[in-house]
């Protein structure tokens, strides 16, 4: 749902507690912050009581939030992130949760970070988390028996595979074993 402005939020606040409210001009409702605002309730103590209960509904947010680190493959990141940050993007704006991926993966050839984040409400983090895993590629591969030519990846066949599982068949030669691997990768 759409976020109620604070001066809204407030000023309902005070007309149904019978209290005065301040708070600070800067504080948007639902925005990630680190500090607490400082908000001071005045008024007959039944009402603000009720209003401190209300106020702390809205704004206690923290209470309700867990972050969750993943263990995903770095080689694994970029499908799962998509082109342009789609695929997440939408993950994230389906959970309301904020997926971290570890910057070092991106100009640091040697230091590389298997750990994934997400951050949210917990009902929302473990279906981020589902949907993470969908995302995440399974690849699994046999050897082809020795075979005089490699396969052709353009073959009807192959792309009729491709095509239908929604997967990808990729092949390695390896010579020193006189073999064939193939690959197939997709999504579970």
């Amino acid at each position: 749902g759409t976020v109620e402005p604070a001066d809204a939020f407030f000023q309902r606040v005070m007309d149904e507690t019978v209290t005065h409210i301040s708070w600070p001009s800067r504080l948007k409702i639902g925005a990630k912050s680190k500090k607490d605002p400082h908000i001071r309730i005045s008024g007959k103590e039944e009402g603000v009581l009720a209003a401190k209960s209300k106020v702390m509904a809205v704004l206690d947010t923290r209470s309700n939030r867990v972050t969750m680190k993943l263990d995903v493959s770095y080689t694994d990141h970029s499908h799962i992130i998509g082109r342009g940050g789609l695929s997440i993007k939408s993950v994230m704006e389906e959970t309301g949760c904020h997926i971290h991926f570890p910057d070092s993966n991106r100009n640091n050839p040697n230091e590389k970070s298997n750990q994934v984040s997400i951050a949210g409400e917990i009902e929302g983090v473990e279906r981020a988390r589902a949907r993470v895993r969908e995302l995440t590629p399974l690849i699994f591969s046999f050897e082809l028996p020795v075979l005089s030519s490699m396969p052709d990846p353009t073959a009807p066949h192959i792309l009729k595979v491709q095509e239908t599982y929604g997967v990808q068949v990729l092949f390695r030669t390896r010579p020193k074993l006189h073999s064939t691997l193939v690959l197939v990768k997709g999504c579970e």
